[in-house]
């Protein structure tokens, strides 16, 4: 299902979704979303917070782009509830617990509440992934509290393979070979939001509700194949349609198209270098992420970070865009 982060369930209504037999999506009234790790749509206020490549937390208008407020620390934002905006926070000397901090979406990011919870042995909270592994959350809210559900998963890589180690189908040239690890730990942590008394809870015992996890690729009915060519937005509500209109060597050389996903009613049109990315629908905006890339120009090598992106959909073209910072690791493997 598609990835849902309750903050108050003021009413559901159940959408049959249009060109997806069988699929049915509960949208509760209000709600805010996970685009992204690190970037948290909510879509009653028409409001993104997302964390800044400089380690700051920046709230958003998305129909504009403009800034509403930055509180200078270090922290990815995770959930919404009653105007508070739960987030993993990085302290400056981080140590064998996860920490959280609240801040008050109202009073312009102030300091609502903070908490620590400690982690088991081995078990690392860092926001950024590294070769030790990787720490994942998920937090969803309602008005007085939010359960985060975490996960660490250790990766080992080691060097090239011997020929006698090698598959079928051997690995690319200098690529590490991954390991599975046995050992991914998770857990479950409940904060009070105003007050931030936290403690470990079992992640079994999180209401069903609010079992929040990581979105999905959700492009047709429970054990259809996949299909390349559309992409369930985060809430459900909207389906992006994907044609390739051009060669290699056009930039944008696909042409998305968003229709309701209730109706089939087109809402909008515009053009990518991606066949698909993790969007969503913000009133006349169409909110969708784009990986680090560089690109050959006639001034040379352009070399863009991981961006979100905002484009009108009445007519296509993009009218603001914002550095997300990175938490994938994108540096050396041994040899």
């Amino acid at each position: 299902m598609v990835n849902r982060i309750r903050t108050e369930i003021v009413g559901a209504a159940v959408l049959l979704a249009a060109g997806f037999p069988g699929v049915t999506i509960a949208q509760p009234a209000d709600e805010s979303f996970a685009l992204r790790p690190g970037v948290v749509v909510e879509p009653q206020t028409k409001h993104i917070y997302l964390m800044t490549p400089a380690r700051a937390v920046e709230a958003l208008d998305a129909e504009t782009g403009a800034t509403l407020w930055t509180v200078s620390v270090a922290a990815q934002p995770l959930t919404v509830g009653d105007g508070l905006l739960v987030c993993q926070w990085e302290p400056d000397a981080p140590d064998d617990a996860l920490d959280l901090i609240v801040l008050n979406t109202r009073e312009n990011g102030k300091r609502e509440s903070t908490a620590k919870v400690d982690l088991p042995a081995g078990v690392r909270a860092g926001i950024e992934h590294d070769l030790g592994g990787q720490f994942l959350v998920y937090a969803a809210a309602d008005r007085t509290d939010s359960f985060v559900n975490w996960e660490f998963r250790r990766v080992a890589v080691r060097g090239m393979p011997t020929d006698d180690e090698l598959p079928d189908e051997a690995l690319p040239d200098g690529a590490p070979r991954p390991v599975e690890n046995k050992q991914d730990t998770r857990g479950a942590v409940k904060i009070e939001l105003r007050t931030g008394k936290a403690a470990a809870v079992n992640p079994e015992e999180v209401p069903q509700d609010r079992r929040a996890s990581a979105p999905e690729n959700l492009t047709g009915s429970e054990g259809a194949p996949t299909d390349p060519t559309q992409r369930l937005s985060i809430d459900g509500a909207h389906t992006l349609r994907s044609k390739r209109i051009a060669k290699d060597d056009t930039w944008d050389k696909y042409e998305w198209t968003i229709v309701e996903t209730a109706t089939g009613a087109k809402t909008g049109q515009t053009t990518s270098h991606l066949s698909q990315a993790a969007f969503m629908v913000i009133g006349g905006r169409l909110v969708f992420e784009t990986g680090p890339f560089t690109r050959r120009t006639d001034a040379g090598l352009v070399e863009e970070p991981l961006t979100l992106r905002a484009v009108d959909l009445s007519t296509g073209k993009q009218v603001w865009s914002r550095p997300v910072r990175d938490t994938e690791y994108r540096g050396d493997y041994p040899p």
